[in-house]
């Protein structure tokens, strides 16, 4: 079972990705060979957090705003639910790098929403952070893909929903 986290946690594991990122430039700025030391991947239980929190505050996808919202069992990474009718939301996440994997659970899904940190971990600036959102991506993925970038996908998908956010003023990052 996924564990929702809360406020402070998704505060203090960003602080700590932040952390990872800041220790890795440094390597590099004193070994060569720390070059070659990949920055890691947005952990997913971050991305899912932070876009559970989103939804349940109504700042995102206010279609559903009579929906309750939890994590799913994977899948989906997120549930809404309303009496009778339940929505399966899947859940992105990228740093600077900015390409996914669509897995065949990703492009079924009810809305695929990827979160884009681009710099935020490098930088450790948390004000404009870019939230895509696609209703039924189906409609544009036949398949599933092997990597997609940003551009790519935002050029797939013409009616996508981009949204910036600030996580300082959302969740004090």
């Amino acid at each position: 079972m996924k564990k929702e986290l809360s406020v402070d946690e998704i505060v203090e594991l960003t602080r700590q990705l932040a952390d990872v990122f800041k220790s890795i430039v440094e390597m590099r700025k004193k070994n060569e060979l720390a070059k070659h030391i990949q920055f890691p991947k947005t952990p997913p239980i971050l991305s899912e957090a932070i876009c559970l929190k989103l939804l349940k505050k109504k700042i995102i996808l206010g279609e559903l705003k009579d929906f309750s919202f939890e994590l799913g069992k994977d899948p989906p990474d997120i549930l809404a639910r309303k009496k009778f009718k339940t929505k399966n939301i899947e859940v992105k996440g990228t740093g600077k790098s900015g390409f996914q994997k669509f897995t065949k659970n990703d492009i079924s899904c009810d809305y695929l929403i990827w979160i884009h940190f681009d710099k935020a971990f490098l930088e450790n600036d948390f004000n404009n952070i870019h939230i895509f959102i696609v209703k039924c991506p189906s409609r544009y993925f036949d398949k599933p893909t092997n990597t997609i970038t940003l551009p790519a996908f935002k050029k797939k998908v013409p009616d996508l929903i981009d949204e910036t956010f600030s996580f300082t003023e959302i969740f004090g990052i």
